[in-house]
């Protein structure tokens, strides 16, 4: 049961940790061949080798607030073009 409860704890302290740089490696082959790993070629690696540092919260999207009280709901289905179509008469 311990052993259980501390590997949640240690899985839910991992995932609240803020992520890191990530470092990729663009690996250029002496064919022209491209391609992009996370670990540094060997050093006998005969093609050349661009160190690629990438933010992940450099492409982050703002989640879009509004003001409370507003309604943002669409009002009904829409079109093919995103226009609300009006409401069907009940039969």
């Amino acid at each position: 049961m311990h052993q259980r409860l501390l590997g949640w704890l240690s899985v839910v302290c991992f995932m609240a940790l803020p992520a890191d740089a990530t470092t990729l490696y663009k690996v250029i082959n002496p064919d022209g061949t491209v391609t992009y790993q996370d670990e540094r070629p060997s050093r006998g690696f005969a093609g050349r080798v661009e160190v690629k540092d990438i933010d992940p919260d450099a492409n982050v999207i703002p989640i879009e607030r509004f003001p409370p009280g507003t309604d943002y709901r669409v009002p009904g289905p829409l079109d093919a073009t995103g226009t609300p179509t009006p409401p069907r008469p009940a039969p």
